[in-house]
């Protein structure tokens, strides 16, 4: 027997070990001895192990046969991944144009929607792609996508008439702020097959109105709000994005207890994420980075767990060996335009392809391929890390524009990120 490569392990404040295997999903709390196991972590000597916890570590993936390749294992997982012709995620950018003025924004708005012979070709391809899939999930993303409710609508309404006569699994979701979530508009989704709608809000009411007030200046946070509630009243799976930057970073506890005395507690999810400088609109100033950006998502998000809320991937959500979206062949988003790229952040540097008003999409062989064909295994660094199956490499736009600032964020405080690990599954070996 030896260690799996894959093991992280830190001493929680108490002392004991906090042990995860990030390809197995196995989390465990060692309470007993956890200077013992420690030891023989480091020193890969299974020997070390006490007797009666080697089936259980067997068990858990935290040791595996000698002989046990498992880069191996991730490459053939990758390769079946890949290889699924009948598995499609297409995101659809409905329009470049938002009735928000966020500070933030990468989005370049020209005001354009998407046009009726657009709409046609998207209709040909998803009815092209739908003859030999079995699983279509759309993303409507703008701008704004609310602002095309009714282009919408109309594509949605024949993918799900044309799911229905394939006899395919169809769902979509949506990316919003959330503001144009109107009665209407909630009691058409609830009868519709989504599976998420994203709002953000950006900590407390002063501090959100100030990053993500409309165009004319006016607040928004209170619309958005009754809007969230009327939407979970009618059923829909609500993620509460907050975009974390340095100015307001000291007001996410303050918007959890907020959802938490509307009573939102788990009956919305939570989703932290930390704002990106881009070319549309460099704000380096402002945005977090490195230690100081992991620490403000893991103390939130450890802060929420504590209180109750199951706001962090579980470890089965964590342990799928996903790649980049843009390094599946059959994951793409479809332009106003009619171009197909592979990252929403960057257009330029991701375009790889044209759908044509056939509905056939054209690759560019060269850009198309720098994308899919990225192999994680390549470096040298990713291949001897034991974070390789959460990250698969990491983000492929910080790879192309950065040397350095491509890795998981987890790996920057492993042990607040173990701990938050262990609030969510609630595993403890005694």
């Amino acid at each position: 027997m030896k260690f799996s490569m894959f093991n992280v392990w830190s001493l929680d404040d108490n002392g004991s070990l906090l042990l995860y295997n990030t390809l197995s999903g196995a989390v465990s709390v060692f309470d007993i001895r956890p200077r013992t196991i420690l030891t023989a972590l480091e020193r890969k000597n299974v020997s070390l192990i006490p007797h009666k916890y080697i089936t259980t570590m067997i068990e858990d993936g935290y040791l595996v046969e000698a002989r046990t390749n498992e880069l191996r294992q991730i490459t053939e997982s990758v390769e079946e991944r890949k290889s699924r012709i009948d598995e499609y995620a297409i995101s659809i950018i409905l329009n470049l144009k938002c009735n928000f003025k966020c500070i933030y924004c990468f989005e370049h708005q020209t005001g354009k929607e998407i046009s009726s012979p657009r709409i046609q070709s998207v209709v040909k391809l998803f009815e092209r792609i739908s003859k030999t899939a079995k699983k279509i999930e759309i993303d409507w993303f703008g701008g704004e996508p609310l602002l095309s409710f009714d282009s919408l609508r109309k594509l949605n309404d024949h993918f799900m008439k044309v799911a229905k006569e394939k006899g395919l699994i169809y769902f979509h979701s949506i990316t919003t702020n959330g503001y144009l979530l109107t009665e209407d508009k909630v009691q058409y989704l609830s009868r519709t097959p989504v599976s998420s709608i994203i709002v953000t809000l950006d900590g407390t009411e002063e501090s959100h109105d100030i990053f993500r007030p409309l165009r004319n200046g006016k607040p928004t946070h209170a619309v958005i709000v009754s809007n969230i509630m009327r939407s979970v009243d009618a059923g829909l799976r609500i993620v509460v994005r907050m975009n974390l930057t340095k100015l307001n970073k000291s007001h996410v506890i303050d918007m959890i207890q907020t959802l938490e005395r509307l009573g939102l507690k788990n009956k919305v999810e939570l989703s932290l994420q930390a704002v990106v400088s881009s070319e549309e609109n460099p704000c380096e100033d402002i945005c977090l980075k490195g230690e100081e950006r992991v620490n403000a998502i893991l103390d939130a998000y450890l802060y929420a767990a504590k209180n109750g809320w199951k706001s962090f991937p579980t470890t089965e959500k964590l342990r799928v060996l996903s790649l980049c979206i843009g390094e599946y062949p059959r994951r793409m988003i479809i332009g106003l335009d009619g171009s197909v790229f592979r990252c929403s952040q960057a257009d330029k540097e991701s375009f790889v392809g044209k759908v044509s008003p056939s509905g056939m999409v054209t690759f560019n062989a060269i850009s198309n391929n720098s994308w899919i064909n990225s192999d994680p295994l390549a470096d040298e660094k990713c291949k001897r890390c034991a974070f390789l199956p959460l990250c698969m490499g990491g983000c492929r736009l910080k790879r192309m524009r950065s040397k350095d600032d491509y890795c998981l964020d987890w790996t920057w405080n492993i042990k607040k990120f173990l701990q938050l690990l262990v609030f969510n599954e609630s595993m403890v070996v005694k």
